[in-house]
């Protein structure tokens, strides 16, 4: 039977962002590199964007569409996803027609789906951003207005193993910047390094983290008299981060 793999993400049209993705992509080759592996993203909008750039990505049904006409007949699919959220289940919405058009078509799981996941996530943050004297690190994830317990979980782990030096923060809901501001207190750590949790350098990290705007997480630091370095690579573009997902595909290649 031929197999394939296929790296499905929610993309950007970032240049940068694309950078981690492709980073990532060429991760998840290694862990299958006899299978012809194809990519898509799940967003519409920024499809049609690149699209109009010259830049064109397949949509899911598009590269699931090609596979078949490539005579794929047992398909590996992994997202890129952190979380099992709504992105997931619209990935699933868009993957299930498909079933039918293949003899096999296995979904991998996101990045944080068990407690388990989430404490070798925290093993692999600790390995990206190593303690160092008089600087704390921000972490800006996406969030929710509808819970962050992944988040929250998170932050209990890396405490766990005496990195109170890394904060976990998100966008939406709580902890946001207000509540991180005040575990950061002042003076006696003024140093802050400032880096998405999240999966590429994109549109957030550019806007809402290290943007110009007075709201931005970064200049929220500075207006409270912190030294403020921004990281603007992606999870995508970790090491650490990447040999997780690359677990992911093991998973996925031993059930085909």
């Amino acid at each position: 039977m031929k197999q394939g793999l296929l790296c499905v993400s929610f993309g950007t049209a970032v240049p940068a962002g694309q950078k981690d993705l492709v980073s990532l992509e060429a991760a998840l080759r290694q862990a299958a590199p006899a299978l012809p592996f194809y990519r898509a993203y799940t967003s519409s909008n920024i499809c049609a964007r690149l699209a109009d750039q010259g830049r064109p990505v397949d949509s899911l049904p598009q590269a699931l569409e090609r596979m078949a006409a490539d005579g794929i007949r047992q398909v590996a699919l992994q997202p890129t996803l952190l979380l099992p959220g709504r992105e997931y289940q619209a990935l699933l919405d868009q993957a299930e027609p498909f079933r039918s058009r293949f003899d096999r078509l296995e979904i991998g799981r996101p990045l944080l789906w068990t407690e388990t996941d989430i404490q070798t996530l925290a093993d692999a943050l600790c390995a990206v951003w190593p303690c160092l004297p008089g600087q704390k690190t921000v972490l800006m994830g996406h969030g929710s207005t509808g819970g962050n317990e992944a988040y929250i979980a998170l932050q209990g782990a890396l405490e766990s193993r005496d990195r109170r030096d890394l904060l976990v923060g998100t966008m939406r809901g709580e902890p946001g910047i207000d509540a991180l501001l005040t575990r950061l207190g002042q003076g006696e750590n003024a140093r802050v390094l400032l880096a998405p949790l999240l999966l590429t350098g994109g549109g957030h990290t550019l806007r809402e983290m290290a943007g110009e705007t007075p709201v931005s997480w970064k200049n929220r630091l500075l207006a409270a008299g912190f030294e403020v370095e921004c990281s603007l690579r992606g999870l995508a573009n970790r090491p650490p981060v990447q040999g997780l997902y690359q677990k992911r595909v093991t998973e996925l290649l031993s059930i085909l």
